[in-house]
């Protein structure tokens, strides 16, 4: 997951921590995320307020969920739970990424693909930040090659880094281009 990611040489800060069960005390909710990412660093301990789970980790820094047969409504009510973690908003999600396959074929045999920018401390009726449709039926047929305009998610560096602050000198925004998404999706099916 973590490779998608434009890093550079400090590909290294960042953890690719897998689908780790997350429990929101304060909610009475658990999650798996499909994947998810955050700097290497500071881990609140066992008992701490903003802890992801008993054990003391903490909140991921980036989840990323991959839906097929959910709704987008569905979509944007899990990524708000995921965006409504921890007390102290530094330590919490901080972006939620997901990517909708449709679950229906389209004419000649495509599926839509949407991607979606959920972002932390923005008002719910902002969210999602990005939205891209980035299959064929994307604008000059989605993202048909690498770095194509439009067809990137934009990732501010902070939020891969919060709470520990990002090195100096650290490009951004993190781009996620969608041309190797859509490749996978279209390899998968």
């Amino acid at each position: 997951l973590k490779l998608l990611f434009e890093m550079g040489q400090h590909i290294d800060d960042v953890q690719d921590t897998g689908s780790p069960l997350c429990r929101n005390i304060a909610r009475n909710w658990s999650y798996e995320p499909d994947g998810s990412l955050k700097a290497r660093g500071w881990r609140p301990g066992q008992g701490h307020a903003d802890a992801a789970d008993t054990f003391g980790n903490r909140w991921p820094n980036i989840i990323v969920e991959v839906a097929y047969t959910e709704s987008e409504t569905h979509v944007r009510a899990r990524a708000m739970d995921w965006l409504d973690t921890a007390t102290n908003p530094n330590n919490g999600v901080q972006q939620v990424i997901v990517i909708k396959i449709g679950d229906r074929m389209r004419v000649g045999g495509h599926r839509t693909m949407r991607a979606f920018r959920f972002e932390r401390g923005v008002d719910a009726a902002a969210n999602p930040v990005q939205a891209i449709e980035f299959g064929n039926h994307g604008p000059g047929n989605g993202a048909t090659i690498a770095g194509r305009d439009g067809m990137q998610l934009h990732i501010p560096v902070a939020s891969m880094y919060f709470p520990i602050a990002p090195p100096d000198g650290l490009p951004g925004p993190f781009l996620l281009d969608l041309f190797y998404v859509r490749r996978t999706i279209e390899e998968a099916f």
